[in-house]
């Protein structure tokens, strides 16, 4: 399985997260369809998101 860190916890659980080795970075955009009813959560999450990324800028 390939993943990214953080995305699951593995505690608990028989997985583990191995690195690669020299380390392998990605790019990521969040899409979604204009004008699109979203639920609150949706709206949540987006505003989150949008909040921890421009503190990371």
């Amino acid at each position: 399985m390939l993943t990214l860190d953080k995305l699951i916890s593995t505690e608990g659980r028989n997985l583990v997260f191995i690195p690669f080795e020299p380390e392998q970075t990605v790019g990521m955009t969040l899409v979604w369809k204009k004008y699109q009813p979203q639920t609150k959560a949706a709206e949540k999450f987006v505003e989150a998101f949008g909040a921890y990324v421009r503190g990371q800028q």
